[in-house]
């Protein structure tokens, strides 16, 4: 199910990050993961937005989806997964 539609690329961002922020409930991410449709340079901007807001390990894993896997969502898209680090 759809959480919110959220129309402009820099407030989806703004939003995605408050996310993990509330998810994280302000324990650092353990282990961090961004995937991507062919968009990984938007994907490193992405982390770089992301690691200014949030406690983050050193290292995030870039993953490419498929075709198979992107076949909803189309190019451009970018998701992240968080761990938080147990307290």
């Amino acid at each position: 199910d759809m959480l919110e539609k959220v129309r402009t690329r820099k407030k989806s961002w703004a939003r995605m990050i408050e996310l993990v922020a509330q998810g994280l409930g302000g324990v650092p991410a353990e282990s961090l993961a961004i995937a991507h449709v062919n968009a990984l340079d938007r994907a490193r901007i992405f982390d770089a937005q992301l690691r200014a807001a949030v406690d983050c390990p050193p290292e995030t894993l870039f993953v490419a989806f498929t075709a198979g896997l992107s076949v909803h969502t189309g190019p451009g898209m970018i998701a992240v997964v968080t761990v938080a680090a147990e307290t």
